[in-house]
């Protein structure tokens, strides 16, 4: 059975996190290992890795998001390495499955390619290091120096890769939509899933990012909105996940700040959606 959950932010502690997701009957979440506030990187007691793994095993997959500041790109990434294995040794030690990254951007760099190849050095080295933990690459909506909003870059990082079965991608709707694919109508969205198919291949897709979008396409802004009441529309939404390659692919919502029962709602017009 198709799993969809949520993005839930820490504005407390883990614990809550898991008690919230409990509440709403997730058997699946995605967090950030920062605070929702403070936006101060998390610190955890032995006493709260206890607790946590104490309720593990009530979920499925549970997906760690990267720092959004992570940018393993850059000419200068001494400080994202530290980050990226300081958040997987967290991120295993809780026991969640799998950990998400935006590429990053080529800061530094004369040219892209070279930000890929550098992106591709450290994915090597990590997948490495951290064999027993799936790393999930997310295209993302903006333009210039950034990589992975343009589905042909992660066709160039799978051919560069050591071990291309090692990564895995995450494809966010509003992530397309805002660089300019079409995920609207019907053509667009057969036309977007066959590049799909061609660029990071659909039995790599390891989650769906099901989100609507304040910006117009092509913008190259990333806002989102709740479902249906942005640009793309629940339409065309429910028709993308109804996509024969992608109906058995996991969806996580990442909402405005919202309250439970909005959440709540939001999962229930997904889960209509396959009645």
């Amino acid at each position: 059975m198709r799993t969809v959950g949520l993005h839930l932010r820490i504005s407390k502690d883990l614990i809550t996190v898991v008690e919230r997701a409990q509440k709403a009957q997730l058997s699946s979440f995605q967090c950030f290992l920062v605070h929702q506030e403070t936006k101060k990187r998390l610190e955890f007691s032995d006493e709260e890795y206890r607790n946590f793994l104490k309720q593990r095993n009530t979920f499925g997959d549970l997906y760690v998001h990267g720092a959004y500041w992570i940018n393993l790109c850059g000419k200068r990434n001494k400080i994202a390495h530290y980050l990226v294995n300081r958040e997987l040794d967290i991120t295993k030690r809780l026991g969640f499955s799998h950990y998400l990254l935006h590429p990053g951007s080529a800061q530094g760099w004369q040219s892209r390619m070279e930000g890929i190849d550098c992106l591709v050095r450290a994915l090597n080295t990590i997948t490495t290091r951290h064999s027993d933990i799936t790393i999930v690459l997310e295209n993302t909506a903006h333009a210039g120096q950034t990589i992975g909003s343009d589905l042909q870059d992660f066709l160039i990082i799978r051919e560069k890769l050591n071990n291309p079965e090692k990564i895995q991608f995450c494809i966010d709707t509003a992530h397309a939509h805002g660089f300019g694919y079409d995920v609207v109508t019907p053509a667009g969205q057969k036309e977007f899933i066959d590049l799909l198919e061609k660029t990071v291949g659909i039995d790599a897709i390891a989650l769906i990012h099901l989100n609507d979008s304040n910006e117009l396409p092509g913008t190259f802004r990333d806002q989102h909105a709740f479902l249906g009441q942005g640009k793309i529309g629940l339409e065309a939404l429910r028709r993308f996940i109804h996509e024969p390659r992608l109906v058995e692919k996991p969806i996580i919502l990442e909402l405005p700040d919202s309250s439970d029962s909005q959440q709540e709602d939001m999962i229930k017009l997904v889960c209509q959606s396959h009645k």
